[in-house]
């Protein structure tokens, strides 16, 4: 059972995680009123060329980083991070193998 000191840290956790959202909402907002009121054709698909690309970029880093944990949870023994390490025969950094993870979920894009 938690303790009340963790309760606490879920519930500052939660509160967090819902402003963090509330503001992906106000930015859509944002969003939606400029494309209505652009005049600019150019400033119109400079825009949604910002937001597909940061869209694409998330998704890209939510793929590396799946793609990282199920090496590291799923097979201890056979993944690839494991494979690597022992190829390199050194520890890899967490900067190296976030790299790696995005360069291979980039990859997979097509």
């Amino acid at each position: 059972m938690m303790s009340m000191p963790d309760l606490n840290n879920v519930k500052y956790l939660r509160l967090i995680r819902f402003l963090r959202m509330a503001r992906v909402a106000k930015l859509d907002l944002m969003y939606g009123q400029f494309l209505k009121l652009s005049q600019s054709v150019v400033a119109t698909m400079l825009v949604k060329l910002v937001f597909l690309t940061l869209a694409l970029m998330m998704w890209v880093h939510i793929s590396g980083c799946a793609w990282y944990g199920i090496s590291i949870n799923a097979s201890r023994e056979t993944g690839w991070v494991k494979h690597l390490e022992e190829l390199r025969e050194a520890k890899l950094d967490m900067s190296e193998l976030y790299l790696l993870s995005l360069h291979w979920a980039a990859s997979q894009l097509q």
